[in-house]
């Protein structure tokens, strides 16, 4: 007998939320490996989850210091709030400061945790699994039976259940995925995606890098490098931070030589206008982001082996004076820069943390 494709909505409440990761990344692997290429019916009525990113989490749910749904959120003196680990690790490297105000902190111990907001963060997450469950449901449903998901929606649907997930849940989940083949999947529906789809793959693939660092290698060498650089010319934002957190796990790996291979085949036209986009994102992106753009600038002159103008070169090391300059009052920055001169060095490998 076939296995029912359709999950009723009545059920959902009985599946425990490690149960149904378990059952919809095996329908997404499966469905995803297939690569099944017949047009889906949506439905009718339902959420339309097809190119949505994480900036659907509500920000206050989101820890500055992190970039992560809170846990165990904790609300201080400045009303600012923040992951606990993260601002005792703040506190505890001696800043006596709020990380986003700048104000001082007059009080130096970690307040209680914020059990009002961990409650709406629970209960937002519940009724995000409600809503991620019903559509898939209902798509599944109008399947027919074959071609039930369509690629991009795979990429959508599995990038939306990552984020109901706590940091070690989404590791695990990662991990199973990898071991069923995801990876060759999620680079081809970059390759081949289109827009949307790379603003959700680029950030699983970086997700799948810190999962298993040996996926480094493998993407570098099966990604599509000028599909890739191209995006850095990109007018959406979150697409180019996208492109250079993906470019920054790719360029930085653990030797020059592993990393010079990630070149091969990209003509020096190619390259420079890649340092031209970066360039200009550099006088965009976030003030922490700058140095890390910095010395993608420089890494690709090092390994590329080509003349880059001076403007570029100056810009870079411009970007990375301030930063380290900033680094000298600033923990964090002090972190990001130990971090980025280490890559720049050919020593560190960046989702390994240090």
């Amino acid at each position: 007998m076939k296995e029912t494709t359709t999950l009723k909505t009545n059920m959902l409440d009985s599946f425990a939320p490690a149960d149904l990761t378990k059952f919809i990344f095996s329908r997404i692997t499966k469905a995803a490996l297939e690569q099944e290429t017949e047009e889906v019916v949506l439905p009718a009525q339902g959420v339309d989850y097809v190119g949505r990113t994480s900036t659907n989490i509500p920000q206050e749910f989101i820890c500055p210091l992190t970039g992560l749904i809170f846990e165990d959120p904790v609300t201080l003196e400045t009303g600012q709030t923040f992951e606990r680990a993260s601002i005792k690790s703040w506190i505890s490297k001696g800043n006596r400061t709020c990380p986003v105000t700048r104000r001082s902190l007059e009080c130096q111990n970690v307040p209680c945790s914020n059990f009002i907001l961990k409650r709406v963060i629970t209960n937002w997450k519940s009724e995000h699994w409600r809503q991620l469950l019903a559509y898939f449901s209902k798509l599944a449903g109008n399947s027919g039976g074959h071609g039930w998901l369509k690629n991009e929606i795979a990429v959508s649907v599995l990038e939306q259940l990552l984020i109901a997930l706590n940091q070690d849940q989404r590791k695990a989940a990662l991990v199973q995925l990898l071991s069923l083949g995801i990876l060759q999947f999620l680079i081809e529906r970059f390759n081949r995606g289109n827009a949307r789809e790379k603003i959700c793959v680029s950030v699983l693939l970086c997700s799948c890098i810190e999962a298993d660092t040996n996926c480094r290698n493998v993407v570098a060498r099966n990604v599509d490098k000028i599909r890739l650089l191209n995006l850095l010319q990109r007018a959406e934002l979150v697409l180019r931070r996208n492109t250079f957190l993906l470019l920054t796990e790719l360029i930085c790996l653990n030797r020059r030589k592993d990393a010079k291979f990630f070149f091969k085949g990209l003509h020096k036209d190619n390259i420079v206008k890649a340092m031209h986009d970066l360039q200009t994102y550099l006088q965009d992106c976030p003030c922490e982001q700058k140095i890390m753009v910095a010395v993608l600038l420089l890494h690709f002159n090092l390994l590329a082996e080509t003349d880059m103008p001076s403007t570029y070169r100056d810009d870079a090391v411009d970007a990375m004076t301030l930063a380290l300059e900033r680094s000298l009052s600033d923990g964090r920055s002090r972190e990001i820069c130990c971090k980025a001169l280490l890559i720049l060095g050919g020593y560190f490998s960046f989702s390994d943390g240090g």
